[in-house]
């Protein structure tokens, strides 16, 4: 009968101490991608450690029948799209690659002008930034040279793909949720605080100037490394709804008129890579500054955008 007793009070023991196993989190993959559409967009698939985690087409790929190849252009303004994928956790190994693959090659061969290729502009693994620069070339899965062009890899056929090795340490783990804060009692009074917080939902708590420059002559379009400085306002602005105010400048190169145009586009287009982000704003203005030389004697520092952010 002690011996019965004693197997009880140990199965309960071991059935109290035994904890409630957490659902393993996924990790969080965020590709930027551009491209040239011919006969449809580019389209891609994406794997992590072997296995298949998504597929997608960059729908905003310049169609190159109708404006012409996007390292012509140097035009990057709109030809972004971001995609983002789930790793789910029995496949995730912190030091296995990332691979994207180019899966609908095509190319007009009788007037060799249209063309279908795809660029890599970067990707984000758990918080983790990779830019295109630290992507590998693979030719049918075997190392070959790597061709950047405006800062982005370039993919031309459906035997190439870009991989991205784990770094040192390895791939960062998926940030776990928030605890779940502990449901006041039947004593407690009814809580405002749930209502202040919506309430306080996209307030504005911003006060910036943030300045982008390194425009070529006479051109408009962003660069990755312009990108890659807005994309640090995106994150820092988040869900909060401020009013921005974009001027843009140009040289004392060339006629005002155009100089002036160029301006604005340069403001617009900083503004336009914002929203399409996902930033929200409560007011915006564009303003076209024109030629200046007050940011320096020489040209390129008077070729900027100034961004003004408050609430």
């Amino acid at each position: 009968m002690l011996r019965i007793l004693l197997l009880l009070l140990v199965g309960n023991a071991l059935l109290i101490s035994t904890p409630s196993l957490a659902a393993a989190q996924d990790s969080s993959v965020t590709l930027t991608l551009a491209g040239e559409a011919y006969d449809g967009p580019p389209a891609f698939t994406v794997t992590f450690n072997g296995q298949t985690i998504g597929k997608g087409a960059v729908k905003t790929a310049i169609d190159t029948i109708i404006k012409g190849r996007l390292v012509t252009n140097n035009t990057i303004n709109g030809t972004t799209e971001r995609f983002q994928f789930n790793i789910p956790s029995a496949i995730f190994d912190p030091n296995a690659p990332l691979d994207i693959y180019f899966t609908n090659d095509k190319f007009d061969t009788v007037n060799k002008i249209g063309d279908r290729n795809l660029y890599v502009v970067s990707a984000n693994i758990n918080g983790r930034e990779v830019p295109a620069s630290d992507f590998a070339t693979l030719l049918s899965d075997s190392p070959t040279a790597t061709t950047l062009i405006s800062g982005m890899l370039f993919l031309p056929g459906n035997t190439t793909s870009a991989r991205a090795a784990a770094p040192p340490g390895g791939w960062p783990q998926p940030t776990p949720p928030a605890p779940m804060r502990n449901q006041p009692g039947p004593s407690t009074e009814p809580a405002s605080p749930a209502k202040a917080s919506e309430l306080n939902k996209g307030r504005c708590t911003q006060n910036l100037n943030v300045t982008i420059d390194g425009y070529q002559q006479n051109g408009t379009s962003l660069t990755v490394s312009q990108m890659r400085e807005l994309g640090k306002l995106v994150v820092r602005l988040g869900t909060e709804k401020c009013s921005i105010k974009a001027v843009g400048y140009s040289d004392a190169v060339g006629p005002v008129d155009a100089n002036t145009q160029m301006a604005h586009d340069r403001a617009a287009g900083a503004l336009d890579y914002l929203t399409s982000q996902g930033v929200n704003f409560q007011k915006t203005e564009v303003v076209g500054f024109g030629p200046t030389h007050q940011f320096g004697p020489t040209s390129p520092p008077n070729r900027r955008v100034v961004l003004t952010i408050a609430p």
